[in-house]
């Protein structure tokens, strides 16, 4: 009976000791990074643009008609968007080797207000945001003609840039 009493009491020490021998819950800590850049979007309705062929009453009014597109952009950052001749554009190509001035090209957004693109001008400007905080910027664009100019067609390249303010 004392071998009995000996073995039921070794084996209920063995269940209490098994019980507490349990693994205690682990904990560790680890830090995410996320590097977020300025980003800035911008593109036209249309890459490739061409004015109304002037009539007689456009060349008598020193103007071509317009031609409008739309500037669309969007950023995580507030920016400035300008426009200019592409760099080293100072003139339009023209048939047979002629050419215009840069500066008869000109632009205006919906204010009116006509600008020579000789110079980067500000054009317009966005906020943090996607499209709907940005609205598309109509672009109007006409030319200086003169009845000295040579016929032909004339290009010119410009450069819309999105800058961070």
């Amino acid at each position: 009976m004392k071998k009995l009493l000996l073995c039921v009491a070794t084996i209920g020490l063995l269940s209490v000791h098994a019980e507490s021998a349990k693994a205690q819950p682990a904990t560790v800590n680890t830090t995410i990074s996320l590097q977020i850049p300025e980003l800035l979007f911008i593109d036209v309705t249309s890459s490739a643009l061409s004015l109304p062929t002037p009539d007689f009453a456009e060349f008598d009014a020193s103007y071509t008609g317009t031609a409008t597109h739309s500037v669309l952009h969007r950023g995580n950052v507030d920016h400035t968007i300008t426009v200019a001749p592409a760099p080293g554009v100072t003139i339009w190509n023209g048939p047979a080797g002629s050419s215009k001035a840069a500066g008869d090209l000109e632009w205006s957004t919906a204010s009116g207000t006509w600008n020579s693109v000789t110079d980067a001008v500000n054009v317009g400007t966005g906020v943090k945001g996607g499209f709907g905080l940005n609205p598309d910027i109509p672009v109007s664009w006409r030319s200086l003609v003169g009845y000295d100019e040579l016929s032909g067609n004339y290009s010119i390249v410009v450069t819309y840039t999105a800058t961070p303010n």
